[in-house]
């Protein structure tokens, strides 16, 4: 009985995270990331604050970044 309890008591399904959260680690997209969506997403990727455009039929970060970091490890998530 006492192990049945301890089990439910440290079981934590993971789930999304949602604004107002913390964000568990540092998130880094790519523009390799970032060819796998269809051109028709830039605007939404805009609205997210993202620096994006499309290149060649492709969306890439401006600048020719390789990278776009997201959110940083413990830095409260807004959307």
């Amino acid at each position: 009985r006492e192990e049945v309890g301890e089990y439910f008591a440290n079981l934590a399904e993971e789930d999304f995270a949602r604004a107002g959260s913390n964000a568990p680690r540092e998130i880094i997209v790519t523009n390799e990331m970032l060819y796998n969506f269809p051109v028709s997403m830039v605007e939404q990727f805009r609205k997210l604050g993202m620096p994006v455009e499309v290149s060649n039929g492709k969306i890439v970060l401006i600048g020719n970044k390789g990278e776009y970091v997201v959110c940083k490890e413990g830095q409260t998530l807004s959307a």
